[in-house]
């Protein structure tokens, strides 16, 4: 969410176009102007009887560089130029750095990358306060453009003065449902986040090369993740991301965990109605990798074409899994793929099954914690997952997750068959479904019970 999408009504549009989450970037924004947004959010998903998550994204330790007196400068290759500590007006020959640590952090030789790594400078020498440099790759450098030391260790913490007072904000006051928790390096950055965060869920956004050293640990840790391209390719190199980004989808996936794969993505749309062939192809490979979501940032906070970048980008998935299901099909009859089975997975892999192979309209899943749903989701079944929970926070949730349509309905019966009639009435008030149409239900029996039974519907 940004600037380009602030009114009612283009939220609205953002939800019809096919928005299932809304971001919420801590690194901008007052308070106040978070807390509209999210009401409006909030106001628009209710008019469109739509559950649509909020996530916070908390900003980390952003390094910096400061203002300059004339907005901008032009680095010369192979000429001198100073980062310092000391609070200076930026010139062609210095500027002010917001990481105030960075020269006790540095040695001779690290590279320093600028501007999402668009100008390189490597450390000569350092002192006191101050980082000598030689400009390798030069260019314009404007004000408040961002740093990146690949290969150094930083003593940064993952959780900031800044990022506590947001994090406290975000879920106490504004209610969000997950929360991003940037400059993760190992899972005590998590764990540390949890105390503060409450039940409500944490995505690890992988963007260091220390996350990936650790990263099956970190997903443990954490309820989800997000593939954070732009910093990972400015940390690691561009060309190891997409291998990375596999294996993050596949390492989240195999532990039935939400996965967001963001960043540049149609990143042209900030400028051009279209985006292009190569972007296309990027958020339908992600499709095919296994994501949960792909995300827009800059395309719908303050580009030209926000509501058509979100309706190009829906446009994109739904063509990819339309043709994706003999692909799928394969995959959900391959016994390599079957894994440990409990109750809950068989349960949610015998439906699952079941779509490839009856022409379900619809999964009806009703879980207390979004577990089931969240299992069902894993195995990509070709009907709709209608899940199923008591109250609208968890909904909210869940929308986040692939496949899952979430619903409200409150029921406390023991009865299976009170349950099938709840679900009877939600799929056709709802016309999810209708006259001649086939379910399945997926619940526990008795209902308060761990998920363990499969029930075939037809609609009359």
């Amino acid at each position: 969410m940004g600037p380009a999408v602030a009114t009612d009504e283009a939220v609205k549009q953002l939800i019809a176009a096919g928005m299932d989450c809304a971001r919420l970037n801590f690194s901008h924004g007052t308070h106040a102007a978070h807390a509209e947004t999210a009401a409006r959010i909030r106001a628009a998903a209710k008019d469109a009887r739509r559950h649509i998550a909020i996530l916070a994204d908390l900003c980390g330790p952003k390094m910096r560089v400061g203002r300059f007196a004339d907005n901008s400068v032009e680095l010369v290759p192979d000429t001198r130029f100073v980062l310092t500590s000391r609070e200076v007006i930026g010139s062609a020959k210095e500027v002010s750095i917001t990481y105030k640590t960075l020269p006790q952090e540095v040695s001779k030789g690290d590279v320093i990358l600028l501007d999402d790594g668009l100008l390189k400078l490597r450390v000569d020498e350092v002192r006191d306060q101050d980082i000598h440099c030689i400009v390798e790759v030069g260019g314009e450098l404007s004000n408040n453009k961002g740093m990146n030391v690949p290969g150094a260790t930083l003593n940064a913490p993952a959780l900031t003065d800044k990022d506590r007072t947001d994090l406290a904000f975000a879920v106490e006051t504004l209610g969000v449902d997950y929360v991003a928790l940037s400059f993760v390096r190992r899972p005590e950055d998590v764990l540390e986040a949890r105390a503060l965060a409450r039940d409500v869920p944490l995505i690890a956004k992988i963007e260091k090369p220390e996350a990936i050293d650790c990263l099956e640990a970190i997903i443990d840790a954490a309820d989800g993740a997000m593939i954070a391209r732009g910093d990972l390719g400015v940390e690691v190199g561009p060309e190891k991301v997409p291998l990375i980004q596999k294996r993050i989808i596949n390492e989240v996936k195999e532990r039935g965990k939400v996965v967001i794969t963001a960043t540049q993505m149609l990143d042209s749309m900030i400028r051009n109605p279209r985006p292009t062939r190569a972007e296309a192809a990027d958020v339908a490979n992600a499709v095919l990798d296994g994501t949960d979501a792909v995300m827009l940032s800059g395309e719908s906070a303050s580009g030209k074409y926000p509501i058509e970048s979100v309706r190009m980008m829906n446009a994109i998935i739904t063509e990819v899994e339309s043709e994706w299901i003999e692909a799928a099909d394969r995959a959900a009859k391959d016994p390599q793929h079957v894994g440990q089975w409990g109750f809950a997975t068989a349960a949610a892999r015998a439906a699952a099954f079941l779509s490839f192979v009856l022409p379900l309209r619809a999964i009806v899943v009703f879980t207390s914690d979004g577990r089931s749903a969240a299992l069902l989701s894993g195995h990509r079944p070709r009907a709709m997952i209608v899940g199923v929970a008591d109250n609208a926070r968890l909904a909210n949730r869940m929308a986040l997750e692939w496949g899952v349509v979430p619903k409200v309905r409150a029921t406390q019966s023991e009865d299976l068959a009170d349950v099938l009639k709840v679900s009877i009435d939600l799929v056709t008030e709802d016309k999810l479904c209708a006259s001649g149409d086939a379910f399945a239900l997926v619940a526990g029996w008795p209902v308060s019970g761990h998920t363990n039974t499969v029930k075939l519907h037809r609609l009359a």
